[in-house]
C-alpha cells in the first residue's frame, strides 16, 4: 500500500508509554494478535524499524499520523460466527467492514474512532462524534455510539430469517450484534420496517430492539415527555364507502412492539385518533393493544383496559351538521345516528373491510353513554343508555347500518317516541 501525505493516520498500532512525559511512543507488538490485522508500508522500513530508528516527541506526533496509512481488515464483522453459516447475501465479504476518523486508537480488543467517526459494512452505517467497537477474534461482538448518531442496520436474526431495517437519529446507540439487541437513547426520531412490512415510526428518549429469533422482534419504546407516535394508513383501494376511516395517529407515553403475536401495546395515556375519513373516531384509555391487518396495515383490533372514552362522529348530512342538539329526546321520526359517545371498563375494537371501516364496537363494564339521532323535522336530540355491557355495529351511513345492543341489569336505554300512526 503506497504511502500519501494525504492518508490519515491512526494511531491504531501505537501507544504511549506510561512515562507520557516526554510524550514518546512505542510499537505495541504484545496488544496485537498479527492475525487479527494486515499492514503494509511500503518505501519505508517496518514500523518496529522505525520507531527504534526514531525516538519521537509529542510534538512530532502529528506528523507521523501524516506519513503512516494502517488498514485494518475485520472480517464477519456485525455478524457474528452463528451468522456466518447464513446466506451468501446476508454475508458480507472480508473486506467489508470499513471505519475511519480524524483519530483512531486501538486496543487489544477493540477500536475507539474520534472526530467525524464512521462504520460502514453491508449491515451497519453508522455515523457519529465518537464510534467504539469491541472484537473477540474475527468478529465485533459490541458497537458504540455517541454524539448526534445517524445509524443504518440491517438487522438479521440469529439462524437467518426476515431482516429488519432501522433508520434512526439520537444521541446515543449500543449495538449488540451477538445477541442482536439495539438501544437508542435519547431524542430518538426514525423508522423501523420488517423486510415486506410497511414503516413504523420510531420517536422518544429510549428505544430498546430485540431480534433474538425469527419471528420474535421486539421493540419498547419509552416516550418521555414527547411521548411515543404511530400511524396507521388509510386503507388504500378500499370500496368507497359512508362508513371508512381515513388515517389512524396513535399516541402515548410508551409503546412495546412485538411481532411474534403482531401487537403493539400503548401504555399511558393512550390515545387513538382518526379525523380524516367519513367516519372520525376518537378513543382515550390508561393503556391498549392494537394489531394491525396483514394486508393493508390498518386497524384490525384495538383492545382498551381501564377507564375508557371513545367518541365516534358518523357521517353527518347538512341538516344535521347545521343543528345544535337539544337535551331532551325529540319526539320525531327518528333517522340515522351521527354521533356516538360512551365510556366503559374495557372497550374491543374490531375493524371492518380490512381496516377500512371501525366495524364493531364492544363496551365491557359500567357502560354509560348516549348516541345522536337527527329526526326527520332536523332536530337533533341525545339518547343514552347504561348498562354492563354494550354492542355497537356501524358500517354506513344508512339507518339500518346502525345496530345498539345493550345488555346487564338494570339496562336503560332511551330512543325516540314512536307512533302506530292511528
Amino acid at each position: 500500500m503506497a504511502i500519501s501525505h494525504h492518508d490519515q493516520i491512526a494511531t491504531v498500532a501505537l501507544l504511549p508509554r506510561n512515562d507520557t512525559s516526554h510524550g514518546s511512543w512505542y510499537l505495541a507488538k504484545n496488544y496485537f494478535q498479527i492475525t487479527s490485522f494486515k499492514m503494509q508500508i511500503t518505501n519505508i522500513l517496518t514500523i518496529g524499524e522505525q520507531m527504534r530508528k526514531f525516538k519521537l516527541r509529542a510534538s512530532r506526533q502529528h506528523r507521523v499520523l501524516d506519513v503512516l496509512k494502517l488498514t485494518v481488515f475485520v472480517a464477519g464483522a456485525l455478524i457474528t460466527r452463528a451468522t456466518e453459516a447464513q446466506t451468501a447475501t446476508a454475508k458480507p465479504a472480508a473486506s467489508g467492514f470499513d471505519f475511519g476518523a480524524k483519530k483512531v486508537t486501538a486496543r487489544t480488543n477493540g477500536v475507539r474512532l474520534d472526530g467525524n467517526a464512521f462504520i460502514k459494512s453491508p449491515q451497519l452505517d453508522a455515523r457519529a462524534n465518537t464510534v467504539a467497537f469491541d472484537f473477540a477474534g474475527r468478529a465485533v461482538t459490541s458497537v458504540r455510539a455517541q454524539g448526534a448518531v445517524n445509524l443504518k442496520v440491517n438487522l438479521l436474526p440469529r439462524g437467518g430469517g426476515t431482516a429488519a431495517r432501522i433508520e434512526t437519529k439520537s444521541n446515543a446507540a449500543t449495538l449488540d450484534p451477538v445477541n442482536r439487541v439495539l438501544v437508542l437513547t435519547g431524542n430518538i426520531s426514525g423508522f423501523y420496517q420488517l423486510q415486506g412490512g410497511a414503516r413504523n415510526s420510531l420517536s422518544g428518549t429510549k428505544a430498546t430492539i430485540s431480534y433474538p429469533a425469527n419471528g420474535q422482534f421486539t421493540a419498547v419504546v419509552e416516550g418521555g415527555t414527547g411521548g411515543v407516535r404511530i400511524v396507521l394508513p388509510q386503507v388504500v383501494g378500499a370500496t368507497p364507502g359512508a362508513g371508512n376511516i381515513g388515517t389512524v395517529v396513535v399516541t402515548a407515553r410508551n409503546l412495546s412492539i412485538n411481532s411474534q403475536d403482531g401487537t403493539a401495546t400503548f401504555a399511558g395515556n393512550a390515545r387513538a385518533i382518526s379525523n380524516d375519513g367519513a367516519t372520525k373516531f376518537d378513543i382515550a384509555a390508561p393503556s391498549f393493544v392494537l394489531r394491525r391487518n396483514a394486508a393493508t396495515s390498518a386497524l384490525e383490533s384495538l383492545r382498551s383496559t381501564g377507564r375508557t372514552l371513545l367518541k365516534v362522529d358518523l357521517p353527518q348530512n347538512a341538516t344535521a351538521a347545521a343543528t345544535t342538539p337539544t337535551s331532551t329526546p325529540s319526539s320525531s321520526t327518528a333517522a340515522r345516528p351521527t354521533y356516538i359517545e360512551v365510556a366503559s371498563d374495557a372497550v374491543v375494537v374490531l375493524g371492518g373491510a380490512n381496516g377500512a371501516q371501525l366495524g364493531t364496537l364492544t363496551f365491557e363494564g359500567n357502560v354509560s353513554g348516549f348516541y345522536r339521532l337527527v329526526g326527520s323535522d332536523g332536530a337533533v336530540s341525545n339518547f343514552p343508555f347504561k348498562g354492563d355491557r354494550a354492542v355497537i355495529q356501524n358500517t354506513g351511513s344508512a339507518a339500518d347500518n346502525f345496530q345498539l345492543e345493550v345488555t346487564g341489569a338494570p339496562v336503560e336505554i332511551q330512543a325516540p317516541t314512536f307512533d302506530l300512526g292511528f
